[in-house]
């Protein structure tokens, strides 16, 4: 009985190592999947968009990753769907073991918004197809930055009122760390090349802003 019960302690004791392991790895790989906000359009030098710049501030335990796809959509039945681009497939094997989705912009289009009823849907399978990668990474995601200028069939008021919401639910509704890069660009439309598209120095605030979370979270 006594040999039983210490086989029992020293399975709870590596079950519980093995959990603690994500947080103790000698190197952190962070996938960033986005849009052309993620990618850095508009920005002269796309070395300088937000997830190059993450990975300055973060240190060489961190590797970061930029799979920013210009003008993609959430939406599998939007006008140019994440999933169908090769970015989607270089994120998916590139052994993760933290992927920051920011997502959403585009999705606001009226010809992608008229599907809107599907936003939550196709989110929480993206978010479960990273999960169920073989390193099994943790998966955030964030609020896109607000809109300055209406262009392109994009407007705030769609963004603030509608988009942001779905987002939010979605994280509620799946447990998932949320990073608010929407509130941080209030009023700061300097901080956007040409209103949509944040420059060099706001891509840089949005990099500060993950940082920050990224620290705490791994205990640096």
């Amino acid at each position: 009985m006594k040999r039983k019960k210490r086989s029992k302690i020293l399975l709870v004791l590596l079950v519980l190592f093995t959990l603690g392991c994500k947080q103790k790895k000698d190197h952190i790989n962070i996938s960033c999947v986005g849009d052309s906000i993620t990618f850095g359009s508009g920005i002269k030098n796309t070395n300088n968009s937000y997830p190059f710049q993450l990975e300055s501030m973060l240190g060489q335990k961190f590797t970061v990753r930029n799979f920013g796809r210009n003008s993609a959509t959430m939406l599998q039945k939007g006008n140019l769907p994440y999933w169908t681009q090769k970015e989607y497939n270089n994120a998916m094997r590139s052994n993760p073991d933290l992927v920051i989705i920011m997502l959403g912009t585009n999705d606001t289009k009226p010809q992608n918004w008229q599907y809107k009823s599907m936003y939550k849907t196709d989110y929480k399978n993206l978010i479960n197809q990273f999960k169920h990668l073989s390193t099994h990474p943790e998966v955030w995601i964030a609020l896109p930055p607000p809109i300055f200028e209406a262009k392109y069939g994009l407007n705030d008021t769609i963004v603030a009122n509608k988009l942001l919401p779905l987002i939010k639910e979605v994280a509620k509704e799946e447990n998932l760390k949320l990073i608010d890069n929407n509130t941080l660009f209030k009023n700061k439309p300097e901080l956007f090349n040409d209103g949509i598209h944040p420059n060099e120095k706001g891509a840089r605030i949005m990099a500060e802003n993950i940082a920050k979370e990224i620290k705490l979270f791994y205990n640096k």
